[in-house]
């Protein structure tokens, strides 16, 4: 089939996946890319689940895992898993390194929104610290949250990109990593099993040391 013939991949991201592991996980289909085009949405988990389940999306990358109780059969597969850390532009963080993570009492945060999976593991984690940061801004995409704190704003999260430490922008540095939190990048598909080689792709691309079965969640 000629270029222009070939079915679109159509993928949704949730917008607090970092950058750099979307990219990462979906390198294996760019080339060649014997499927057709691909057709990337953004948006909340349950924006994407709704588009999934009108039939206009093959898979989700997710850093949540679907919720239970859903009318539509999704099938979930654990792609990657990471660890988080609290960075900051070089000033911000050579003041709050020191003592962490009692050091963070206080500290200018910027956080993902409330509700997202991360924000509630880490204000779990702040809690079990007995830590209370102040709250300067609140993203739905961690992508602008990044270029905030790398200006000086806030405190940050980051997620262990699939980059060297030395890829990193040289204006953040590293505050302190958090202990037991992991963030995990869910692939959701509507199928059991892939039936397009684009998405077999990305599924057998995984980054954990061992497989996961996927997993139905049902109504």
């Amino acid at each position: 089939l000629g270029e222009t013939t070939r079915a679109p991949l159509h993928l949704g991201v949730v917008s607090t996946v970092a950058r750099p592991t979307v990219y990462k996980l979906l390198e294996p289909i760019l080339q060649p890319q014997e499927q057709g085009p691909m057709h990337l949405y953004q948006g909340s988990l349950d924006q994407l689940l709704e588009r999934m389940a009108a039939g206009g999306l093959h898979l989700i990358l997710s850093d949540e895992p679907p919720p239970q109780g859903l009318a539509l059969h999704v099938y979930s597969r654990t792609l990657l898993e990471t660890g988080v850390c609290i960075r900051g532009a070089r000033p911000l963080a050579g003041k709050f390194r020191e003592q962490f993570p009692h050091s963070l009492e206080g500290a200018p945060m910027l956080l993902p929104m409330p509700g997202s999976g991360l924000r509630q593991r880490l204000d779990a984690w702040l809690a079990a610290q007995e830590v209370s940061v102040r709250v300067v801004g609140e993203f739905e995409d961690i992508e602008t949250m990044r270029v905030f704190g790398q200006r000086g704003q806030g405190l940050f999260l980051e997620q262990l990109p699939l980059i060297a430490e030395d890829s990193y922008e040289s204006d953040s540095e590293l505050v302190g990593w958090l202990p037991g939190i992991k963030e995990s990048i869910y692939a959701l598909s509507p199928e059991r099993r892939a039936h397009r080689l684009d998405v077999k792709r990305i599924l057998e691309s995984t980054h954990l040391p061992s497989k996961k079965s996927p997993r139905s969640t049902r109504s």
